[in-house]
């Protein structure tokens, strides 16, 4: 019982190989993102340089002081969520669809970054708008990946009437088809309508679809195209189906290593009592040896009284032979005597 309910639990000894394999994990992430981007942030942060010189050079009555305040006051004005670019007819980032959006993006957990809402009221209500709306999500999402799972079991139980390794079979299609719905087909379409590379839509259709939601690029985000509404709407649709996808593959990933550390406990039980029946087997060849020459001693020590009793069974036989053999002669002896006497 000590050893099902301690296997149960994690030992202080297995949180700190956790942590500490957490902790290198964090340290080789450091490492290599700062050897693959310290270099282009040094690239970059010279040709900022040479475009303000060149600038300063092509309009000499600006200096570079005025030209590092107009910088300082157009990055404010951005990270307030105004596109700096363009004037006051330039479309709005808080439109309907654009707030729907982003009302999509908190309640997801996505936060892209691109928008965020700058009154004091509209960060007030985005609190109050997440603590609702995150867990009623979550549940939204949680029920509709239980669908999708109970329909994905009865497409198992069939592939276990077909094939030998269902199991593989199940996965692989799980994987394969969900590759090519969601990130595949959906980078071709970010390609086409944002003018994006194929690299970069996958690598937004994972960012997304994840919930890192970095935002260095939105989908329907760019002020210079007229999106149509549809096509927000199916961007967001993706979204809820993508995470809804992700959380069926945690589940069955889940079960499929929750079934095989069954597997691998059965085994170290099963070794575990190979080795404690060894160990008792080998305790008790001893006790059979000694039990063994114990009995041979009790043997040997019961033929040596036998014998020293036929002995003196013997000897006793002997001196009473002797005995008589005295007794018959003595009356003969006396006889004789007698005789003697009379002649």
């Amino acid at each position: 019982m000590e050893e099902d309910t301690n296997s149960g639990s994690v030992t202080g000894r297995k949180l700190f190989i956790l942590w500490l394999v957490f902790f290198c994990y964090l340290l080789l992430g450091g490492l290599i993102f700062n050897v693959l981007e310290k270099q282009n942030e040094d690239e970059q942060r010279e040709i900022a340089r040479l475009v303000k010189q060149s600038f300063l050079n092509n309009y000499t009555c600006i200096d570079s002081e005025a030209l590092e305040e107009l910088i300082d006051s157009l990055l404010v004005i951005q990270s307030n969520g105004v596109d700096p670019r363009g004037n006051a007819t330039s479309p709005s980032k808080w439109d309907f669809t654009s707030s729907l959006f982003f009302s999509g993006t908190v309640v997801t957990t996505i936060g892209y970054g691109t928008i965020t809402p700058a009154s004091r009221s509209g960060q007030q209500f985005c609190i109050c708008y997440a603590l609702i709306g995150i867990p009623l999500c979550g549940f939204v999402l949680a029920a509709l990946g239980e669908r999708i799972k109970n329909r994905s079991l009865k497409f198992k139980e069939h592939c276990q009437k077909r094939f030998k390794k269902a199991d593989v079979f199940y996965m692989a299609m799980i994987c394969i088809s969900g590759f090519f719905i969601f990130f595949l087909i959906p980078s071709v379409v970010f390609s086409y309508f944002e003018g994006w590379s194929y690299h970069i839509s996958f690598y937004y259709t994972f960012i997304t679809l994840s919930t890192i939601g970095f935002g260095d690029y939105v989908a329907g985000s760019n002020s210079d195209k007229n999106y149509n509404v549809f096509y927000r709407i199916a961007i967001y649709v993706w979204i809820l189906f993508g995470l809804v996808y992700f959380i069926l593959l945690l589940a069955h990933v889940s079960d499929l290593l929750s079934s095989a550390g069954k597997k691998v406990k059965r085994k170290t039980l099963s070794i575990r009592g190979v080795k404690q029946k060894h160990k008792k087997n080998e305790n008790r060849q001893p006790t059979r040896q000694t039990n063994e020459e114990i009995s041979d001693v009790e043997e040997m020590s019961l033929q040596q009284i036998n014998e020293s009793n036929l002995k003196t069974e013997a000897e006793i036989n002997n001196s009473e032979s002797d005995v008589e053999v005295k007794s018959e002669k003595l009356p003969e002896q006396e006889y004789d005597a007698e005789m003697e006497m009379v002649i």
